[in-house]
């Protein structure tokens, strides 16, 4: 479960879920917007219109 705020102040609770192919997104279960995405190197960054993310 994770819990995140879109800029605009919306919240957003529910299941992550993996895109198909390499793992380079993050998505909520129903949300077309990623969450996450996987800069090259390895490291992980909020994709745009987040404010933040809680991994419960």
């Amino acid at each position: 479960m994770a819990h995140a705020h879109t800029v605009e102040g919306t919240c957003v609770t529910g299941r992550l879920a993996r895109v198909a192919g390499p793992i380079d997104q993050l998505v909520f279960e129903g949300v077309l917007q990623p969450v996450l995405l996987r800069l090259h190197g390895g490291r992980w960054r909020l994709a745009g219109g987040w404010h933040d993310l809680e991994v419960l």
